[in-house]
């Protein structure tokens, strides 16, 4: 069974996550007085949520360091915009930095509010601003963070511009420090910048894409068109979303860079059979071939992966392809196509395979492989001799009889084998199984792509005309 899960899971999460009960808009008054709610309205214009609690004045170090904590009702009096949410999943968010920047020195305004009598869509990075508002420590209550983890921020923060100024200079951080805590946390909303940095995956579905070592860079702020294999420097606010991920700004955040390892030309048989020029695990690769099969049964969500590439006949010529896209995708891998696919060469459960992959159509409407015959189906079954050799080659058996219908241990029927050979025939690509085939039925051929998944090698058939009856 090929995975079937999408790309990140996380963001199918963010929607839910978005649904936070936000403050009614505070009264402002800028007499003294109390309001009728009861809260403490500054002769500043500044309101106090709450007339019974003290307003401490504070800084986004102490808030991020636990030294003011949470439900603190707190004055930052003098802080700069870093960046603010102009069309992403939070529209109005906002987020700032101490003067001084460095680690500790961001934090995040939830839904904020001006009592100046502007617009929060107005501030600009570099502008000075006083913020008054409650410490929150969040957490999506549907799907709470793992290890209780909390980010830190200000709700319904009511905001007072005070005077234009400089944008803060990004601080230069390495990928690996903006991954894991305890570094990465002293980092969070924090204007930083990575430097010469590979694209290894896109997930145009999320509106992501991921640089070398695993950061994701999110389009929360600015969504960018990436593609595998680019070289890039990176300008953005480090968040936490069930990970830690880059938001940039501005197209002016994300730059053309040179400097890193570029994708390796190689072919589909340098891959399979190994050998001294043989990419290694996790080598960024360029090969091209004809399409020879598509996993065209899509996901719940309307999401297909897969398919499988051959760039010659015989043994090692196919390979695996885990790539993702949508009806709505403009580039979509079609049998016969030739294509040029940059991705990363990984070994996935003892599978080769080429994942994150970007796909370039050289040539479309074309004719897939032809399928290699096989003599004796047992040489490619589980243990057979010649498996490895024909992982990801369209093959053709002759002359064969069924001997049992497979099931999953949940009682799903999912294909059958062989008398004799014993090799597994199953529906991934093409739901043969609706009336399962009796003991005994005999096929004169059966085309397939022979694919490995769960420590088993299997034959399947893309369409009903790969199965013939005798």
């Amino acid at each position: 069974m090929l995975r079937r899960l999408p790309f990140y899971l996380a963001m199918s999460l963010l929607v839910l996550s978005g649904c936070r009960s936000d403050d009614k808009d505070p009264p402002v008054k800028t007499d003294g007085s109390v309001s009728g709610d009861g809260s403490v309205v500054k002769s500043d214009g500044g309101v106090s949520p709450d007339a019974s609690t003290v307003t401490t004045e504070t800084t986004i170090y102490k808030i991020n360091d636990g030294t003011t904590t949470e439900g603190t009702n707190v004055v930052l009096k003098e802080v700069v915009v870093s960046a603010v949410d102009q069309g992403g999943q939070y529209t109005g968010d906002v987020y700032v930095q101490e003067a001084n920047g460095g680690p500790g020195s961001g934090l995040k305004l939830f839904n904020p509010k001006r009592v100046d009598g502007g617009d929060i869509k107005d501030l600009k990075p570099g502008d000075r601003v006083r913020v008054e508002g409650a410490v929150k420590y969040f957490s999506p209550s549907s799907t709470p963070f793992a290890n209780n983890r909390k980010v830190k921020e200000i709700e319904a923060a009511l905001v007072t511009y005070l005077a234009p100024g400089t944008a803060p200079t990004p601080a230069a951080v390495p990928v690996a420090d903006l991954l894991k805590d305890p570094t990465a946390a002293g980092w969070e909303g924090v204007l930083v910048s990575v430097s010469t940095a590979r694209v290894n995956q896109v997930d145009d579905q999320y509106g992501e894409f991921e640089l070398d070592g695993g950061l994701e860079v999110d389009d929360e702020l600015f969504f960018h068109q990436a593609k595998v294999g680019d070289c890039v420097n990176v300008t953005g606010i480090l968040f936490y979303f069930y990970a830690y991920k880059l938001a940039p700004r501005s197209a002016a955040d994300i730059g053309q860079a040179s400097g890193c390892k570029q994708p390796k030309p190689t072919t589909i048989k340098d891959i399979q059979e190994g050998g001294a020029s043989a990419p290694q695990d996790g080598d960024l690769v360029t090969v091209a071939g004809v399409v020879s099969a598509v996993d065209s049964r899509p996901t719940a969500s309307n999401v297909y992966y897969g398919f499988w590439l051959q760039d010659g006949t015989g043994p090692f010529s196919g390979i695996y392809v885990y790539h993702s896209w949508t009806d709505k995708t403009a580039v979509k891998p079609v049998e016969g196509d030739t294509v040029e696919v940059t991705a990363t060469y990984s070994e996935f459960k003892g599978l080769s395979e080429l994942s994150n992959a970007y796909l370039t159509v050289k040539s479309a409407g074309g004719t897939a492989p032809t399928p290699e015959v096989i003599a004796d189906p047992a040489t490619i079954a589980t243990g057979g001799k010649d498996a490895e050799k024909y992982e990801g080659v369209l093959v053709k058996i002759q002359n064969v009889e069924v001997d049992q219908v497979l099931k999953t241990t949940n009682n799903t029927v999912v294909g059958f084998d062989l008398k004799v050979s014993k090799l597994r025939i199953e529906n991934d690509l093409h739901d043969f199984m609706q009336t399962p085939p009796a003991t005994g039925t005999k096929y004169s051929e059966i085309v397939g792509v022979l694919h490995y998944s769960f420590d088993a090698f299997k034959l399947m058939p893309r369409t009903a005309k790969d199965l013939v009856k005798q």
